[in-house]
């Protein structure tokens, strides 16, 4: 049982991976940027001449289409094989909650402190 527990976490891991190194060198190298905290910094500058809402709206639309795109491209290379996991009914209270709290709350609490700070 554990040896195809294993198995499965590295499938998992390795599916993760494939995923990274699909992204283009530009996409890792913003990602890095906002992580190490430069992201903050570039959302503040640009706050001076954009409101907090739409800001945090044009940021996560970008990162969505870009989500989108690396989706298209990660199934076209798998050839339809899905290696994800379902999601039921009873996960769907949990993943709209997530969806809010960290795509449309968190995102205008941000922006709005930084306006203020």
């Amino acid at each position: 049982m554990e040896s195809q527990d294993a198995q499965i976490a590295e499938q998992k891991l390795m599916s993760i991976w494939q995923n990274v190194l699909v992204m283009t060198p530009s996409t890792r190298t913003a990602m890095t940027l906002f992580g190490i905290g430069t992201g903050d910094a570039l959302a503040k500058l640009l706050l001076g001449d954009v409101d907090p809402i739409p800001m945090a709206s044009f940021l996560y639309l970008d990162s969505g289409v870009t989500a989108l795109f690396l989706l298209l491209i990660t199934n076209l290379s798998r050839k339809g094989q899905s290696v994800e996991v379902h999601l039921t009914c009873a996960d769907m209270p949990w993943m709209a909650g997530a969806m809010f709290s960290g795509c449309v709350a968190a995102p205008i609490v941000l922006l709005l402190s930084l306006q203020n700070t």
